[in-house]
């Protein structure tokens, strides 16, 4: 004969069941002094990285270099240098954080940057571990004709001042001293700070393309307003005719030269001349 069936009997009590319990981890928290906390390379992806100018690039590796490639390049331990151990090497560590694996191009920007070297140890007065990288700028290489272009330019256009019809004020007095400084820089050299800023600052304006080989004017109402930081005007027009004068390509507001990259000295932008029969 075949055994009994043995019926549960049914309860209405949920059952329980017992859990594993998992470790608690801690969130991080700020130093105990205060201060930043430094973000990892991946908190910022590729395309934001490549897009992103050289000072902040050159930052990343860095911090990412402390991490997980320290053999090859690292902060002084001050934080305010950094080496570079193995020239043979480190091509492929930069090309995660440049559009090149290149150590020769690496050294090139870091001369246009005005950084100081002495046996592969590179300093800058501006950049240091935990600096805000606002103060370092591209130094520029003007050719001979542009510097004798650059000490003319003051006599031939002077600084135009309206009075405001309510206080009596000159409107753009304040920005004279600025414009001054403005005036002895030759139109590459104000071009490329105007959209160097301008993809910093205001990138629906204007920016750069992706490879950093052409500029684009995004809102072409509005950017008058930007122009005029950069130059005595604030026309549309008057951008397209000297982009015109110096020989630049476009095509549906976006402009190209071979020379003008986001990433190259300008030495060789020259102004077309048209001469007189």
């Amino acid at each position: 004969d075949a055994p009994p069936l043995q019926v549960e009997e049914y309860s209405s009590q949920p059952i329980r069941r017992n859990k594993k319990k998992t470790a608690h981890r801690p969130r991080p928290r700020s130093p105990a002094g205060g201060g930043n906390i430094e973000i990892p390379m991946h908190s910022m992806d590729r395309k934001q990285l490549l897009n992103a100018g050289f000072p902040e690039q050159l930052f990343h590796m860095l911090n990412g270099a402390s991490e997980r490639a320290h053999h090859l390049l690292n902060w002084s331990p001050d934080g305010s240098s950094f080496e570079i151990f193995d020239t043979k090497n480190v091509g492929n560590f930069i090309r995660q954080y440049f559009r090149h694996s290149n150590l020769s191009s690496l050294r090139r920007m870091l001369h246009l940057y005005s950084f100081s070297t002495a046996n592969n140890v590179y300093r800058h007065p501006h950049f240091y571990r935990g600096s805000s990288l606002s103060d370092i700028k591209r130094h520029v290489v003007l050719s001979q004709s542009q510097k004798n272009e650059s000490n003319s330019i003051e006599e031939i256009v002077p600084i135009r001042c309206n009075k405001d019809t309510k206080t009596g004020h000159d409107i753009g007095a304040e920005e004279e001293s600025s414009k001054k400084v403005m005036s002895n820089s030759v139109f590459p050299e104000q071009l490329f700070n105007m959209v160097n800023d301008g993809s910093k600052t205001h990138p629906h304006l204007l920016n750069w393309s992706p490879e950093g080989d052409a500029f684009e004017i995004l809102d072409t109402k509005n950017v008058g307003n930007f122009i005029r930081h950069y130059f005595r005007h604030g026309k549309v027009s008057s951008l397209r005719r000297m982009l015109h004068l110096y020989q630049f390509q476009t095509s549906n507001n976006v402009f190209r030269h071979p020379n003008f990259h986001r990433d190259r000295s300008l030495s060789d932008i020259k102004r077309y001349v048209v001469k007189k029969a």
